[in-house]
């Protein structure tokens, strides 16, 4: 699933990002992330600034190997990661960057980093998903793109 020709990973302002190669449809599955998995406090704790862990469980991260690792957080995201599969929710152009919201994978009670996504609708801040609007979380879970954990621990929430 993991497709390059689908995408270049490219330098921005952030770093590095996916930049699409050729046009993506709406359903479009992306890439498949993999990655090493955190389980104990003491590695997660300790990883690099450099792993952008994703949230898969309590307690439970992914480090993402590339080109997962360069799937930037947008406040106005073009695809969902629906447990390890990333998939657009927009069309998606030639040269457009591929993003999702990094609140779909968190729910730590203090995750909080400062938004820098420049989208008209961005938040500000990047917050654990019970903080997002009922209905932007309501909008995610239709689309399949609310890790599973999250989705038990808050779905009386909703």
């Amino acid at each position: 699933m993991t497709n390059s020709s689908k995408f270049n990973i490219s330098d921005n302002r952030f770093g590095k990002a996916l930049i699409a190669n050729t046009s993506i449809s709406v359903g479009e599955q992306i890439l498949k992330i993999s990655g090493r998995i955190l389980r104990k406090p003491q590695d997660i704790s300790s990883a690099p600034l450099s792993s952008h862990l994703i949230q898969i469980g309590t307690s439970l991260y992914y480090d993402p190997e590339p080109p997962g690792r360069f799937i930037n957080h947008s406040c106005s995201p073009n695809s969902i990661l629906s447990g390890s599969v990333l998939i657009a929710i927009t069309s998606i152009s030639v040269g457009q960057e591929i993003t999702f919201d990094y609140s779909t994978t968190m729910l730590e009670d203090n995750y909080t980093l400062d938004c820098q996504c420049g989208s008209p609708e961005c938040r500000g801040v990047i917050r654990d998903f019970i903080e997002l609007p009922k209905s932007l979380q309501r909008k995610y879970i239709d689309l399949g793109g609310v890790q599973h954990f999250i989705l038990i621990q808050c779905c009386s929430i909703i």
